[in-house]
Formats: structure tokens, sequence, C-alpha cells
């Protein structure tokens, strides 16, 4: 018996702390019972409404004015929380907001370009009593919506980014869940529940159970500015805006954020209901277009995945390999039961996205033809001739556009479970559909047929599959990649004709520099070359240069690459080496002590045993961190740059750079970002910010650069960093046509207004003539 009554007096305390903390909480994490149009305010506020809402124009400002006017006096008979009104319409809000100050004197509040809603408590401190809400203030939705629809942007009217949610509940007896319902999905509080009056007072109880919920919230960051639409691996119905409130209905939540072409981190967060309400915060870096790429066939004259070259049990069966005028060697089938079997257990992660892409060339339009299939987890297919995306047993997804038959065209599907799947053709987005649960298969691989024997008659290319999902802009990225495929060059091509190009260059080359000899022009000077004896190069794909035995990049893992890439940007970024723990947090976090000290002992030998072909270079362990040490004869490409970046910036400021340090540092830069085949989560702010830097640095020196020649590479260099800079396309644009190089001008347009327009289904707004005429 004591023992019960001191639990109960142990929850009651509880409870009431719980109670009093919810004022701590900010609006859009608050319920407010609402009541829309009212026609008794006196009697709304009586019955218990907090927060109204006024469809406001010219024609009802005076009696909704009157209305307004009966509020201060109800607050003073009333309790003392917050009222929310709510106007929408069309109005002055300049006009609305000097009205409402009128009324409610010094006890308004209404944001002002405010990121943050503020806090209940801390407006009651301030003696604020009734906050005012605007159009862009609010988003508003419906419990048909969240149930109905699966796309993020279809459960609102509006975007509900930073808003606050006007909710219209079904009957009130399922009032409880159908809140919790817009919560749990939404990730985003119904902050004005709306009501009839004769329903408030029954409401209340509930709201105030919902109030009082325990609660996740967080934000999560990309550049410092909040993201939107993110999915979450253990809630499949979840998508939330970048500043989102989940309830905590058991003892624990756990949840993993994601979204297509973004690295979050933290990758995954747990919080129980004894922890504080502290916010979360998640910090999202754009991934590489090489990011958890585990499948990559070139189809170069033989079937290999370039992602593992040292699988070599893979089954064909009546396969061809033919020379395409288009793109080189492919893989071609033309009999019956013909198919390829990788023939090893995939590790795809099916409770996330999942991401295909292949160059098809279909001879005919068969009912079913299986491009590549995955056991019984799906197959990407043509079904009469349209692509279709089959999760066995479950559902087709089929895109309502049929492919033509011999022609190539680039086929994309991004599959999120549960949520939707995307169809993209040759780099343009062309549907996007609900989509189903997927199962999970160990399955191998199989190209050309699947689980049905349904035969694919004709050539394939390039087929790639991700374990994450894809952007827009990434696909667009493998579309448009250079010679159509973002890994290094595949062999195939005719040598021939290689010979043939390599001959006629070398002639128009000979011709080009005679000619300038006989001109009296000023003399441009070389670009300097990066030594290419003992030498590490982390801008491009990874490699490492032995002066006695050339590249010896094949024989670094994964993982070498890895540490050896981490101690060389430690020095980057500040010159020092790795401590013990920094190195174990890094690598083997999670492994047991002895473990992880096996792991590193026997990693770091690896290295150093790889490092004694390079005069100059070695990894020495003093003041109780792990360095990286290398002198003059050793050349590090990101450790140059850092150095060529600080002599150009100061060159900058006084306005005068050296032309040799330039064509140096663009040298240097010429193969692109920073590891882009690495996959790895501390790896992903070095990208990040060295991006940032050379965008930066290049910016201002375009500013104080005269030589036009020197002028294109600076701006075709930002390019390569931010391939939609529009400073820099300018700039490359009227330098052409001042050289009368009009058709590379026009390309280059159209290629940038194209990536525009599929990246941001808009129009590129400034026209080609429009900007080389703007000089």
């Amino acid at each position: 018996m004591i023992r019960s009554v001191f639990l109960f007096f142990v929850f009651t305390f509880l409870f009431v702390c719980r109670l009093a903390s919810q004022n701590n909480i900010p609006l859009d994490e608050y319920i407010f019972p609402c009541v829309a149009e009212p026609e008794d305010i006196q009697q709304s506020i009586c019955q218990g409404a907090r927060s109204f809402i006024f469809n406001f124009d010219s024609e009802n400002r005076d009696t909704i004015f009157q209305q307004l006017r009966q509020i201060p006096v109800l607050l003073k008979q009333a309790d003392s929380e917050l009222v929310l009104l709510a106007f929408t319409g069309t109005y002055n809000k300049e006009s609305l907001i000097s009205g409402l100050k009128t009324i409610f004197s010094g006890k308004l509040f209404y944001r002002e370009g405010q990121k943050e809603w503020p806090e209940r408590n801390k407006l009651a401190i301030q003696g604020i009593r009734i906050a005012a809400l605007f159009n862009e203030d609010l988003s508003f939705t419906s419990s048909q919506r969240i149930v109905t629809e699966k796309t993020y942007q279809r459960r609102f009217t509006g975007d509900p980014l930073n808003k606050l949610v006007v909710y219209t509940p079904d009957t009130p007896g399922n009032l409880y869940q159908n809140a919790l319902t817009l919560w749990k999905k939404t990730g985003k509080v119904p902050n004005l529940l709306l009501l009839a009056d004769d329903e408030l007072k029954g409401a209340k109880a509930v709201i105030d159970s919902l109030n009082n919920t325990c609660r996740v919230t967080g934000v999560i960051l990309y550049n410092n500015e909040y993201m939107n639409e993110i999915y979450w691996k253990q809630k499949p119905g979840l998508v939330t805006p970048g500043r989102f409130c989940y309830p905590i209905l058991d003892y624990k939540v756990i949840l993993s954020p994601y979204k297509n072409g973004y690295r979050i981190t933290p990758r995954e967060i747990i919080h129980h209901i004894k922890m504080d309400d502290v916010t979360r915060i998640f910090t999202a870096y754009k991934s590489s277009v090489e990011d958890q790429l585990c499948m990559y066939f070139p189809f170069d004259g033989k079937v290999e995945n370039l992602m593992d070259p040292q699988w070599k049990e893979t089954i064909s069966k009546d396969i061809l390999f033919v020379n395409d005028k288009k793109r080189g060697s492919v893989i071609h089938f033309s009999r019956n039961n013909s198919f390829v079997d990788y023939s090893k257990e995939n590790n795809l992660n099916f409770d996330s996205p999942v991401s295909v892409a292949v160059w098809v060339k279909p001879d005919s339009l068969l009912p079913f033809m299986g491009i590549i299939g995955i056991g019984t987890s799906f197959s990407l297919k043509l079904n009469k001739g349209r692509p279709d995306f089959t999760t066995a047993d479950i559902k087709d997804h089929t895109l309502k556009k049929v492919l033509e038959i011999k022609k190539w065209q680039h086929l994309a599907v991004v599959f999120n479970p549960n949520s939707t799947i995307e169809f993209f053709i040759n780099g343009r987005k062309m549907s996007e559909l609900n989509a189903s649960e997927i199962k999970d298969s160990r399955q191998s691989l199989v190209i050309g047929n699947n689980i049905w024997g349904e035969q694919f008659y004709g050539s394939l290319d390039e087929l790639m599959i991700w374990d994450r999902g894809l952007s827009e802009k990434e696909i667009l990225d493998v579309y448009l990649s250079k010679n159509n495929h973002p890994l290094p060059n595949k062999p195939g091509i005719n040598f021939i004709l290689y010979g043939f190009v390599l001959i006629l260059t070398g002639s128009l080359f000979f011709v080009i520099i005679y000619k300038k000899r006989k001109r009296p022009t000023t003399k441009e000077p070389p670009v300097i070359d990066i030594p290419r004896d003992n030498r590490i190069e982390l801008f491009g794909n990874f490699r490492v240069y032995s002066e006695k035995e050339g590249d010896i990049s094949t024989r670094f893992s994964p993982l070498l690459r890895q540490i050896i890439s981490f101690f060389i940007l430690n020095v980057y970024e500040n010159g020092d080496g790795v401590s013990i723990k920094k190195l174990n947090d890094t690598f083997w976090s999670g492994s047991p002590k002895d473990k992880t000290k096996e792991n590193r002992g026997a990693n770091l030998k690896k290295l150093r045993k790889l490092l004694e072909g390079i005069p100059g270079l070695t990894i020495v362990y003093k003041e109780k961190k792990w360095l990286l040490d290398f002198n003059d004869q050793v050349l590090i490409d990101v450790i140059e740059f850092k150095r060529l970046k600080l002599i150009l910036q100061e060159q900058v400021k006084n306005n005068s750079v050296d032309t040799d340090v330039l064509l140096r540092s663009m040298e240097i830069l010429k193969k692109g970002n920073l590891l882009p085949e690495q996959d790895a989560e501390w790896l992903d702010k070095y990208k990040d910010n060295i991006s940032f830097e050379v965008i930066e640095l290049f910016a201002s020196i375009l500013q104080h650069l005269k030589p036009l020649h020197l002028r294109l590479e600076v701006a075709k260099t930002i390019l390569k960093f931010d391939d939609l800079n529009e400073q820099a396309l300018k700039t490359i644009l009227r330098i052409l046509t001042a050289q009368g190089k009009h058709g590379q001008a026009r390309q280059t347009y159209d290629e940038f207004a194209k990536r525009y327009m599929l990246l941001y289904n808009e129009k590129y707004a400034a026209g080609y003539t429009e900007i080389i005429r703007n000089k």
C-alpha cells in the first residue's frame, strides 16, 4: 500500500513537471484549438478556442476588427494563455499590422524575418497575449490529405517548412488518432486544430494530452539553411521538413534521416522519454555520383563490375559484345534464354532507396523484356516498351512513355520504398508514382533477363546500381557526364580511329604553332607541368605515383586510401597529425579495444610498407600523434593547392595575380573535386569546404584578371566545382563569342540551360543573345 502511494505521488510529480515544461516549447510545436470565421468570438473563447482564422479582405475589414476589439476584454476575464489570430485572403499586410497594433497595443507578436518561432513562456514574460499569423506563416492540410497522399508536397496546400499547420480533422470522435496520424507521418504538429464551437470543450482533454506528449525535435541543415523533404529509414511513411518534431509514444524512438543526393550526419539518433527536449542538429553534405555506387558494368568487351574487379565468378550465356557506332563496345542479347548472372550475393539495403541507371537500345518491343533483376526483390523491364519497375508479387510501377526501338536512351529509376518511385529518360524526370514496399533478397544480379524468364532483345551499356537514392541533379550528371559515363573512360573504342584522331590533332597543332610563330603577338605563358615523379593526387580519382615504379595506386586497398587521405587532409586543415583516439573513432568506432588496436597497427604497417618506395614520404609517430611526414621530393596536390591558394589570395588583395601561379593551380584542379570515388562521412566536410574555397578564390580572381585566355580557363575551373555557376557561364560565353567561336558558345549555353531546366523544372531566365550582348 505504501509503495503504491509513493509511486502515485512520483508519477503525479513527473506529470506536473511535464505540464510545466510545455510552456517552454515554441509555437510551431504546440496545438491550439481553432475556430474559422467565428460568429461569436466571446462564446468561442469561453468554450476553449485559443486560435482563430479570418479570411480577410477590404470588404470585411471593419466587421473583423469589430470582433477583434472584444478580445482584450475577454482575455482579462480568461486565463493567461496566448491567442493566435491567423489571416488568410488578399490584404495589405502593413495596413493590417497597423490596425492590429492599435487594438492590442504592446501585447502583439508577429514574425519580422525571424527564422525560429518563439517559445510560449518567453512571449508571456514579455506580456504578449496575441500572435498574428499571415499567409506566409501558414500551411493547410486535412485528415484525407494525410491518409491518401504519400508525396510530400501534396500532403499540404503549401510548403510546410518552418510554418504553422492548420489542420482539419475527421469526426471529433477520432480526434486524437487523426491529429496523431498527421504528427507521425509529417513530423509537424497540427498547430491550429480546426473545430466547431460545440466540439471545443470535448476536445480540451485530447489537445492537452497531445501537448504533453514526449517528443524529439531536430533540424537538418545544409549550408546553415533548413533542408526540406526528409525521409526516415525506420518510418517508411514519414516525410518531414528540415525542422521536425516527432512524438515518442514508447519508451524510446530511433530515427535515421536520409535525402536523395545527400549524406546526413549523424546517421542515426536515439531519444527516450527521460532525455531532455534538446533540439537535435543534423548536417547534410552533397553526395558525389560515385557515393555508394556498388555495381558498375561498362561492358567494354567483358562483364566486369568495376566496383569489385576481383570477382571472377560471373556466368554468361549466349551474349555478344558488339562495337556500336555511338557507344563503342556494348553488350548485346539476341537469343532466347541468354543472360548474365553476376553470381554474387548482393548487399543492397532494401530498407532505403535504390537507384539504377542504364543505356538501353531495344531491337524490338515484345510484351515483357527484363533488363535486370535481383531475385524476388525487383526487376527493371520493358512492359510493351514502357519502363516498368516490378517489385515481385507486389506491384508493377509502369511509366506511360514507350521507348523507341533501335535508338539509345538513358533510363534511370530511383525507388524509395513505401514512398515514391521516380523515372528518368535521358536525364529528365518523366514521372513520380506511389511506390510499394520491396522484399529483401540476397540473390545475385541477373542482366538481360529475370526470374520470370522475360528475355531482353537489344543492347545495353553503362549499367550502374547505387545503394542509395540519387537526386535529380545527380541523374542529370550521369546522363550528361563526359562520354556518358562518370568513371574513368572505358576501352573498347576503335584504336585505328584513335590513331587517326591523334595524327589529325597533331597536324592541326603543328599548323597552329607555325602560324603563331609568324604572327607578332604576345606569347602566352605556358601551363606549368605538375611533376609526375613521387606524388599523391586527391583531386579527381585517388592516385599515387612512385619515381621507381610509376602508378602504384592499385596497391592501396579502399581502407588504406581513406587512411592516407585522412592524414593528408588533416595536414591541409591544421598542419598537424592525428591522435590515436581520432584515428580510432574515424575508422574503427564501435570495435572492441583490442581489435581496434590490432586493426590500426596492421593497417599502418601496410601503409608504411607501401610508402617505402617513395623517397621523402613516410608516416611517423611523434608527440602522441600520427603524422604524414614529407619533403620537397614529394608533391601532394591538395597541399600544393593550399600553398598556391595563400599566394593567390594575397595577390588578389594587391590586385596583381601572377600568371604562373594561377596556371599551376588550375593544372592541379583540372580533374575536378576531391576524391569523387570515395564515400565516407569524415570526408564530406573536406569535399564541401575545399569546393567552396576553390569557387570563392577563382571568383575573386575573375574580377581582377584581364587576359581573355586566362579568364576563360578560370571560368571553366569554377564550372568544374559548380556546374550551374551563372557568372562563370556568362564569362565563358562572352569570351568565346569575342574570339569568334559562336558554335562553342551556343553549345555551352544550351548544355547549361538544359541542366538548369532539368534541375529546377523551369527555363533559365537569361537568354543566349541577352548574355552575349550585355557586356
